[in-house]
């Protein structure tokens, strides 16, 4: 009875999260437009052999939108405090170039060597892909916006590390553990870079759940992304799996060790509680995935209201 209760009211709240979410989504989408749109136009305005397509700039809307209205959102549920004008501004510009930064190292004409001088040194010169000037431009418009750029720049270095890292999964073969450290890396210093948007030094615990939030994250996507990676000769714990039951237990691990990661922070005790129910909110949607590969279906919709119902059904379960 109480288990029933429990689900009840977890199914709510679970409710209740997603009409939030969707104002953020709202909300979120008219900022972002007015914030970036501007920079768009002057970047497409330049003449270039490596044009900026339609589908670049809808990613990089699709990131300025989701990023702020999950994570930061989220985060902001957590600390119990509003996101600013600037933190918000400052997400936005960094979400946005997310998608820009994973492209270069698919890219093949660019070096790892390029790559860390923009970072380095993000300067606009003469012949630059418009892509790598919308990179440069919204990376230095992020600094701009934060408070202190030494732990950004600092944590910017560990997600080269990780993204050149991730190059090995197409490479040579990889055992789990070479798999999961590259995976959980990947996702947990980009989720620390992001913390760097909002105002006030992160402590150590804090530092750490961004990190199993990241990691947990990324596992989600190479979920969500099997098929894709599969195609793609692409290792990952997803594509190399030989039992889904195995896959979602590595999964339901990843996500107990962020709701452990959010105990050991010291936010108020009813902000942690609903920043639980945000991630389960979040991670039910790799139980989805994997509960759809086990009907044989080859990809997830998550677009279809079996799907978002179940999404519901484990959010309220976990």
């Amino acid at each position: 009875m109480i288990k029933a209760i429990r689900y009840i009211e977890n199914t709510y709240t679970s409710l209740s999260l997603v009409s939030k979410t969707l104002h953020h989504i709202k909300q979120q989408k008219s900022f972002a437009a007015k914030l970036l749109e501007p920079l768009l136009h002057e970047v497409t305005s330049l003449k270039s052999s490596d044009q900026f397509e339609t589908t670049d700039s809808e990613r990089m809307m699709q990131f300025a939108v989701y990023i702020p209205s999950f994570l930061g959102e989220a985060f902001c549920v957590l600390r119990g405090k509003a996101m600013s004008e600037a933190e918000r501004q400052a997400l936005t510009y960094l979400a946005s170039m997310t998608g820009l930064f994973d492209d270069m190292f698919d890219a093949k004409n660019e070096t790892d060597a390029h790559i860390q001088s923009l970072l380095q040194h993000p300067a606009l010169q003469h012949g630059m892909a418009q892509q790598e000037v919308a990179l440069v431009k919204l990376y230095v418009l992020f600094f701009e916006k934060i408070p202190d750029a030494q732990p950004a720049q600092a944590l910017m270095q560990t997600v080269f590390e990780a993204q050149v890292a991730s190059r090995l999964q197409v490479e040579q073969p990889l055992s789990d553990k070479d798999l999961w450290q590259i995976t959980s890396n990947k996702g947990g210093r980009t989720m620390q870079l992001f913390r760097c948007a909002f105002a006030g030094q992160a402590t150590t615990t804090e530092n750490h759940l961004f990190f199993l939030l990241g990691a947990a994250g990324q596992l989600e996507n190479d979920i969500f992304d099997m098929q894709k990676d599969t195609l793609a000769n692409v290792q990952t714990l997803a594509t190399t799996t030989k039992d889904l039951k195995q896959l979602r237990a590595r999964y339901l691990e990843a996500c107990n060790e962020v709701v452990a990661g959010i105990e050991q922070t010291d936010f108020n005790p009813k902000n942690k509680k609903k920043f639980r129910q945000v991630c389960a909110m979040i991670t039910a949607r790799g139980l989805v995935a994997i509960h759809s590969y086990e009907q044989n279906k080859s990809i997830c919709d998550m677009e279809k209201w079996q799907n978002k119902l179940l999404t519901l059904h484990y959010a309220a379960l976990l």
